[in-house]
Parts: C-alpha cells; structure tokens; sequence
C-alpha cells in the first residue's frame, strides 16, 4: 500500500527488529539525539590533541555547535515521528467538518498504527452510519426516497445498456389517516412498520422497497418479465396487505391503491416514474381504492383492457358481478334436452358483459381460477336443485374444473363436498376437463378423477382433437365423454377433412365405450352431419344460447326432461 511521504521515516523505523513499541520509537530518537553531541566532542577532541591539549573556548564552541545541531535534528525527526498522531487528527476534523472520508494506512502494528487503523475503521463505520440515516427511513429501516432516486437511477442506466425493462410499483394506503386516528401515532408508526415487514417479505431478491412518503411506499420491481407478470406482482403486494396486520395489540385490516410505472413505455427519465407511478395510485384510490392501475400513457387500448380486468377481477365475486349462464345439451337421436353446461359470465361495471374467453385466462394468470371455479360450480349445482323444485327435474349439470382446482390436494373431496352441500346427486353432475389437467401431472388427475366417478360423477374430455390430444389418453384415464372441438364442427359437412377427423373420434369413443359431445354446432347442416355420424349429444347456438336461469327453464317449460341422465358409458 502507498505511504504517506510524511510517514516515511516512522515507515523505516516500523522496519526495524527493535524497538516495536511506539514510545520506543521516540526514545531511540531522543537517545541518539543526546549521544550525538557527546561523541562529536569526543572525537573532536581525539582528533585535535595528539599530543597536545585543546584550548577549553575552542571545546566549548565544538560542544555547543554539535549541541545546538543534534537538537535541531531531533527535534526535525521526532516532529515526523509524530506524523501518525497528526494524519489521525487531519482525517478526524476532514470528516467532522466536510464529510471527507482520507485513507489511513492499517498496516503498522505499534500503538501509533493501532491508532491510525481504529481511526480509519471507525471513520468507514460512522460514514456507513451516516449515510444510512440519510438514506434509509428511521421508522420502517426501508429506503427512504433518496435512496430509492438513486437506484432507479441506477436501474435506468443498467436497462439502457442491457435493454431489459423494469418497472415501479406504489402503494399508497387507503384511509391511514383514519387508522392513525384511532390507534394514536404510536399505534400508526406500528401498523406502518407491518406494513413493511410484510411488503419485505413479498419483494423478490433484487427489489428494491422503499418507503417514500407518510403512508406510501414503493418497490422497484426489476427483471419480472412481461407486463403481465408485472402485474401479478403487483397484484401479489396488494393482496399480501389485505390480510390483517396485528399492530397496537389489535388485528388492523389495511388495503392499498396500487400503481405501476413501466420502464421505458412510461417514460424513460428515471426521476418521472415514481411520479407516474404515484399518479397511477391516486387514480386507484379516487374509483374506491384497493385495486391496481397502470400509468398507461403508452398503452394500447387491448393491454389496458387486460389490465383493468387483472385488477378488478379479484373483488369481482364479493361484488357480485359474476354470473352463472346455462346452455342446452342435446340429444341428437330423439332432440332431448338432456343437461346444460353452466358457464360464468362478468358483469364488468365499466366494460359491461365480459366472455370467459377473456377473463378465464386472467384469472388463471392471476391464481384466481380456483376461486372462481369453486364458486361457479356451487351456483350450478344449487340451480339444478332449484330446477327440480320449480318441475324441472332430472337435468344433469356440467361444470369446467381448471387444471389448478384439479391439482389441489384434495380436489376430489372438495368437489363432492360441494355437490352435498347443494343436495344434488352426484350422478347429476358432469365436470369437464382438459388435457392440461393431465399434462400438468397425470397420475395425481387419475387419482381424483377415479375418486370422482367412483362417486358418479360423470368426466368430460373437452376441446379433443386440440392441443396434444393423446388417444393413450382416453384408454388410461377415467373418461365418460369425450367433447369434439368447434374447430372440427365449424367446417362440416363441406370439409372433408374435418368430417373425417369427426367420423374418426366418434367411432374410437363408442369403441372404448366413451359418449360423444359436439360443441359449437350453429347449423342444421351441421346437426345432421353428427347425427349422420353416430354422435351422441350436441351443443350450440343452434339449439339455444347461454342464458341466465330463469330463461332457461322458461325456454324448458314446455318440453318434457327426460329420463334421469347419466354420461357414465354411453348412457345418453
């Protein structure tokens, strides 16, 4: 390491076997300092008096000469001897009086190097200290919004080099100021500490979680991937706050308004973002709060669509927003209503009627699915209850079940423990499902769909000839019907190929002892073409679309059910 020019001289004598002490240092000095007059005398005084004696005014002028220089000289050295004590107090006042942090050298081992090494240690710490307190928030320990500038700043730098976006994320807690009123401050400061404690353990490795204002926060959230992604974790912060924060030796229910910033659609100064972002959040608080909004500048109208669905989905059926449909399964041999397949629709309060086409997927993105699916397949089953009391009896009910619910530990039972809960018979009810139940992992779905059935609950491969389609699949698991795609129905009877395609999974199900469903049948064409082909039961606009319950049995009134249904092995 360099050494300061002023601690050579103690440099060159650390180098010496002994003395090691730092007094020792000084005294050699002073020792040698006082030796040296004496020995000039003597040897002026040998070399003079060969014989002859020195006149005493001449030995005194020798003596006071080599005195006065020996002083000088020791004085000069022990004044750089001290050099360690003097650098020691020019980088204390340095850093006490203009935050300068000067190098000490830690490598000598005596008392005057000790000091020195303390000295810069402790100077590093206090600077470490200091610029904490500066940077970090002192009732949260999260990074106040100084900080939170500079590693946006940073981010910002790095994205342009890689082109790797990122974005910011605010959170500003709804109605604080009415929790701080009835908790006191003290009370307040410990809901806000929760707050972050449970923020910190939602944020990724990498995240950056600051606190920015009085009740805001704010989190920049690198490498997650797509806008949708994003989104989900956004969404994962806000629901992380919704469940109740113990504070103030009470349980507190807190929500947030959540906005998001994108880098670089939102802009591409780092210091505007956070500013997006908070205004994305206010705009989540001014429609009632615990929800989530984009900034949006540069989104186009299909992405901000998507993501107003990501937000409000979640609160969708506390609102009672979802509603349960039913379309018409028919028997082709005789025209028979013989079921209906329940399907949900959104009543969105701004974007009005919402398909499950769109917001299914949605919700799978968001882990939603489960809920919505759970919720959906009780309102069936209590519909068809509902059904038989007002003279509709013997209608079978089919409900889709997601690859998600399917994969829960116990599925099954939650499944039937529905059904029983409506007072339906299980015979009476068919779920359908899709090959992504079995991709994701085929001996767990096995497992629930033969504890289904063996309940008599009916199963229904839905969307066959998509996807993967492994006819392995239809000899290995537990399957009662096998659905054709719309896809195949749309392009009969001109299409020979899809005709083909149709006469061939018919003719394998009825082999296997499996019942065929067509879905998306629109055309008389098209019903007799599947007639012609031995299917079994269609479904489509041709025969009745999706309508709310009461339509539904008011469509029913005038025609007779018919005999109590079953999809279990052809039974149709």
């Amino acid at each position: 390491m360099h050494t300061h020019r002023t601690l050579r001289l103690y440099s060159a004598l650390s180098r010496l076997p002994r003395p090691r002490s730092y007094g020792g240092k000084i005294l050699l000095v002073a020792g040698v300092g006082t030796a040296v007059p004496l020995a000039s005398v003597l040897a002026y005084v040998a070399t003079r008096s060969a014989g002859h004696g020195t006149p005493a005014l001449e030995l005194i002028g020798v003596a006071a000469a080599a005195t006065l220089v020996a002083v000088g000289a020791t004085l000069l050295v022990l004044h750089r001897l001290l050099a360690p004590v003097v650098l020691t107090h020019q980088a204390l006042r340095s850093y006490l009086t203009l935050q300068e942090v000067s190098r000490l050298p830690t490598s000598f081992a005596d008392e005057a190097g000790t000091l020195m090494a303390d000295t810069h240690h402790a100077i590093g710490r206090l600077d470490e200290m200091t610029r904490h307190l500066a940077g970090y928030d002192g009732g949260t320990g999260l990074a106040n919004r100084a900080l939170f500038g500079e590693r946006l700043r940073e981010a910002a730098a790095r994205a342009r080099r890689t082109g790797r976006p990122f974005a910011v994320i605010a959170l500003d807690l709804d109605r604080f100021q009415a929790v701080n009123t009835a908790l006191g401050p003290a009370g307040g400061d410990e809901v806000l500490l929760a707050v972050a404690q449970r923020l910190g353990a939602s944020v990724r490795e990498g995240d950056v979680l600051a606190r920015v204002d009085g009740d805001e926060f704010a989190v920049l959230a690198v490498d997650h991937g797509t806008t949708g992604a994003v989104l989900a974790f956004a969404q994962r912060l806000r629901e992380a706050l919704r469940r109740p924060l113990h504070a103030a030796g009470r349980d507190v229910r807190v929500t947030a308004s959540v906005g998001v910033a994108l880098f670089p659609m939102d802009g591409d100064e780092p210091d505007g973002l956070l500013t997006s972002a908070e205004s994305a959040a206010r705009a989540a608080r001014d429609m009632g709060g615990d929800s989530c909004r984009f900034f949006g500048g540069e989104l186009n109208a299909g992405l901000a669509r998507r993501l107003m669905l990501e937000a409000d989905l979640p609160g969708a059926v506390e609102r009672g927003e979802l509603r349960v449909v039913f379309q018409p399964k028919v028997r082709l041999a005789d025209g028979a209503v013989t079921s209906a397949e329940a399907l949900v629709r959104w009543a969105h309060p701004v974007l009005g009627v919402v398909s499950p086409a769109e917001f299914i997927p949605v919700a799978e993105a968001a882990g939603l699915i489960g809920t919505v699916g759970e919720w959906v397949l009780r309102k069936a089953c209590e519909q068809v209850v509902a059904w038989d009391a007002a003279g509709l009896p013997n209608l079978g009910v089919a409900v889709n079940v997601s690859p998600r619910q399917m994969a829960r530990d116990g599925a099954a039972e939650a499944v039937l423990a529905t059904v029983a809960a409506a007072g339906l018979s299980p015979s009476r009810l068919e779920i359908e499902i899709t090959e992504a139940v079995l991709l994701e992992n085929e001996r767990h779905a096995t497992v629930v769909l033969g504890a289904l059935r063996a309940a008599g609950v009916s199963v229904a491969l839905d969307d066959f000839g998509t996807g993967y389609s492994s006819l392995a699949y239809l000899h290995r698991l537990p399957v009662d019907v096998v659905k054709i795609d719309r896809q195949f129905v749309r392009a009969l009877p001109d299409d020979a190929g899809s005709d083909a395609i149709v006469a061939a999974v018919i003719a394998l199900a009825h082999a296997l002892g499996l019942a065929v469903v067509a879905e998306g049948v629109e055309t008389e064409a098209q019903r007799a073409r599947l007639a012609e082909r031995g299917c079994d039961v269609a479904q489509g606009y041709f025969f009745g679309t999706p309508l709310p319950a009461a339509e539904f049995a008011a469509a029913l009134a005038g025609v007779a059910p018919p005999p109590a249904v079953s999809h279990r092995r052809r039974r149709i």
